[in-house]
């Protein structure tokens, strides 16, 4: 499956209370009741259907990402990061969704980002970073930029945001 080919990729991150941990076949369970467990909201953000089916999401995580974390907060999982495009040594385009709606506007996705970037930088896995957000998704572009991103190409439909490392 793609998001297990995986190179250099820490297994597991861990900052205190936060730990990112890669998914594998061991936890892909632990992600599929995330995925059964997210509001329609945050799955829309990520382009998805709220009727869409949990096991329709694990398998397009599984199938889309290069690379993928499970965010943890104190043990329990409650988001992913992901990389959808990855040039070893040179970029990563990701996604990021705190799934359990119990722990959105905590910081937690922010101090995600800051320790992936972290590793990434210091482990020389990419020198930048990039995303793509919808137009209208005011509240993830405010995310982003609060976190380092700029925006660098505005579209008519969606904004590309770079963060260099």
């Amino acid at each position: 499956m793609h998001v297990f080919r995986v190179g250099r990729i820490p297994p597991k991150i861990k900052d205190k209370r936060l730990a990112l941990e890669l998914i594998t076949l061991r936890n892909c369970l632990c992600l599929y009741k995330l995925l059964k467990k997210a509001d329609s909201q945050c799955l829309h953000q990520l382009g998805f259907k709220k009727d869409e089916k949990t096991s329709r999401l694990l398998l397009f995580c599984l199938l889309r990402f290069v690379w993928a974390y499970l965010i943890k907060w104190d043990g329990r999982a409650i988001g992913l990061v992901g990389a959808y495009k990855w040039r070893p040594g040179s970029y990563a385009w990701l996604t990021l969704a705190i799934l359990d709606a119990a722990f959105r506007a905590q910081g937690i996705g922010s101090m995600s980002i800051k320790l992936l970037s972290f590793e990434l930088k210091d482990r020389a896995i990419c020198t930048h970073l990039y995303v793509e957000v919808l137009k209208d998704n005011n509240l993830a572009k405010k995310f982003w930029l609060k976190n380092g991103f700029g925006i660098i190409n505005p579209g008519a439909c969606t904004d590309i945001l770079k963060k260099p490392l």
